[in-house]
């Protein structure tokens, strides 16, 4: 982060560590960093990475790729922040618990939530938004969805 000249704090690194380090060995090897800069469609991705550069980093991407740590940073320490206040809403109810959360979402019992579980609780909240930007961002084939898929499927990693 100091090559980049990006100045974050060590709890937030050791945040975004623990998301994108796979194998917990406290290093990203290419792919662990690919999963962190790199878009989720797969012809995107692909493309990126099938390219031969010989080249240095131009300033432009060097400013997009300070830009997308950044923001995966952040975004890391936001996750936290929420889970730290949902575990304090948890400790002051005493009969929820969250076994019963997976219960609400996992609404037919199969023992797994998937995209279409999400999208149902997405639509349910969502209201009072636009009836069309709900259909998007919660569409189950939606990159929306995939993010969230993958920012919480341990699974997949």
């Amino acid at each position: 982060m100091d090559r980049l000249d990006l100045a974050v704090s060590p709890r937030d690194v050791e945040l975004f560590f623990y998301r994108y380090d796979s194998d917990q060995d406290g290093r990203l090897g290419f792919w662990e960093m690919s999963n962190s800069v790199l878009p989720l469609d797969l012809r995107q991705r692909d493309e990126i990475e099938q390219r031969q550069a010989t080249y240095q980093l131009s300033y432009e991407t060097r400013e997009l790729l300070k830009r997308v740590l950044r923001k995966a940073i952040e975004t890391e320490a936001q996750v936290e922040h929420v889970r730290h206040k949902l575990q304090m809403i948890l400790r002051k109810l005493e009969n929820v618990d969250v076994r019963q959360i997976f219960s609400h979402l996992d609404w037919i019992n199969r023992g797994f939530i998937c995209k279409s579980d999400i999208k149902r609780i997405v639509d349910q909240f969502s209201e009072h938004l636009n009836d069309q930007l709900v259909h998007v961002r919660s569409h189950p084939d939606s990159l929306e969805m995939e993010a969230l898929f993958r920012r919480f499927n341990k699974d997949k990693q």
